[in-house]
This record gives structure tokens, C-alpha cells and sequence, in this order.
């Protein structure tokens, strides 16, 4: 996530107070409960630090795979985090196994990788970047 992101996003949530029936308090995303929320829980502020902390070192670690591979080769590697979490998540019991999830991902995967060996990405040989 880059600095001009961070700044949309601090610009646009406070506005972006999407309607939903079906939510508790009727919008989908309320920023003024999520410092109320943060206030009053150090959990929260734990939990909310060591996820930006994850996910800074995914980024980091993403950008130094794809100075080595490409883009896609990248993004189907990215997909193995979500088989991870999955995987762990249906171990633990936090959520049930779905089929029908499993053959979808599945498909995700293949579309993937045919695009990759149809377009040529494995095959290039790829030089690494100096910095």
C-alpha cells in the first residue's frame, strides 16, 4: 500500500457510509464506532497493529518475488496465502468446507496458470533488477 492510497483512504472512509439493510447499524462501514471500538479495547489496537505489520511485510515480500518472476507468477503464488488461511480456518472450525469453494478456487488456478503458459511468462528469462 503506498502513500497516495493511505491518503485516499483516510480522505474517502469518513464519506464512504454505504447503506445496508441487513447490517446491524445500517451502513457498512462506520469509522466514528471503529474509534470508539479502538478506544476502549487495547485487543483491538494489538490486533489492528499486528495486521498492518503483516501486511507490510507481504507487500514487501511481494515486490521482492516479482523482481525475480512475473506479475502473474506472482499473483498465483499470492493465492496460496488464501489456501493457507482456508485450510487453517476449516481446521480450526471456524469455518465449514464447501465443495463448491474448493472447485471455484481450483478454477481460479488453472485460468491462471493456462493464461501464464499460453502468454509466455514462464518461459522468459528474467533478469534481476539492481537497485
Amino acid at each position: 500500500m503506498s502513500l497516495w492510497s493511505i491518503i485516499f483512504i483516510i480522505m474517502i472512509l469518513p464519506f464512504a457510509r454505504v447503506p445496508c439493510r441487513f447490517c446491524d447499524l445500517g451502513v457498512i462501514e462506520d469509522l466514528s464506532m471503529f474509534w470508539v471500538q479502538l478506544s476502549c479495547s487495547k485487543f483491538i489496537i494489538c490486533s489492528t497493529i499486528t495486521i498492518d505489520i503483516a501486511y507490510i511485510i507481504q507487500s514487501i515480500c511481494a515486490v521482492a518475488v516479482t523482481k525475480y518472476i512475473a506479475a502473474l507468477e506472482r499473483s498465483i503464488l499470492d493465492n496460496l496465502t488464501v489456501v493457507i488461511v482456508w485450510i487453517a480456518s476449516t481446521m480450526i472450525g471456524w469455518e465449514q468446507f464447501n465443495y463448491m469453494e474448493m472447485y471455484g478456487f481450483i478454477v481460479v488456478l488453472i485460468g491462471g496458470v493456462m493464461f501464464s503458459l499460453n502468454y509466455g511468462t514462464t518461459k522468459t528469462n528474467y533478469t534481476v533488477i539492481s537497485e
